[in-house]
């Protein structure tokens, strides 16, 4: 469970989650005078936390993680404000926050997507001067496993994640305020289209980029 990111001007930040503790942790990167050093925080200790962390640097260049907090079962964020922490809920539903992942805006807003372990569904939270708004991108079936968000060229949210029910692959998109889903990849082998032995478990670990041209392009696990 840990998650790197690079910011501006080289600046590098490694959350990650301290089983033996039960805490979430940062390490970051330093060069002062030439000595390079890692500063360790401690980021969150209230109970079993940080699990699942996502960490993405913010366009000042402070470090952000959005995290599992296993003991509420809601998801959290933590941003770096002046050399400490500063830590939000933004979801606590029955059992909210797994598979977090965590991007910036190009206004600068964080926005997450997660897992709804409860209704199994797939959500994401943006945050506004008025706090966190959190909408639902897909419900059929249990979906939003192994999410990863990533913004298009244009400023859209685009999400890869694996459909749990069916285990397929899929990628949701933002577009005139409504989420639209499409299959990525069915696990069905092309020489046995009509038989159910032969479809593949695909959509583990799944990590979505966007090309130098603006293609997506996400890398996956076919069980």
């Amino acid at each position: 469970y840990n998650s790197l990111d690079h910011g501006i001007d080289g600046g590098l930040a490694i959350a990650y989650y301290d089983a033996a503790k039960g805490d979430l942790k940062c390490a970051m990167y330093k060069v002062d005078d030439d000595v390079v050093s890692w500063d360790v925080a401690l980021v969150d200790s209230l109970g079993d936390v940080g699990l699942n962390p996502s960490l993405d640097h913010d366009p000042a260049g402070n470090p952000a993680i959005a995290y599992y907090d296993l003991t509420n079962r809601n998801l959290k964020y933590a941003a770096y404000r002046k050399g400490s922490w500063v830590i939000e809920t933004v979801d606590e539903g029955a059992n909210v926050g797994q598979f977090s992942s965590l991007q910036h805006d190009s206004e600068g807003r964080p926005a997450i997507s997660y897992y709804d372990r409860a209704n199994g569904d797939l959500k994401y939270a943006l945050r506004n001067e008025g706090g966190w708004r959190v909408t639902i991108v897909d419900s059929a079936g249990r979906v939003g496993l192994y999410n990863c968000l990533r913004y298009d060229p244009e400023g859209m949210p685009v999400i890869s994640y694996q459909d749990g029910g069916k285990s397929e692959l899929k990628c949701a998109v933002l577009y005139d305020d409504e989420w639209h889903s499409v299959i990525v990849d069915d696990g069905v082998d092309p020489a046995f289209p009509d038989d159910p032995e032969k479809k593949a478990e695909v959509g583990y670990k799944g990590s979505l980029v966007y090309n130098a041209e603006g293609r997506p392009a996400v890398a996956y696990y076919d069980a």
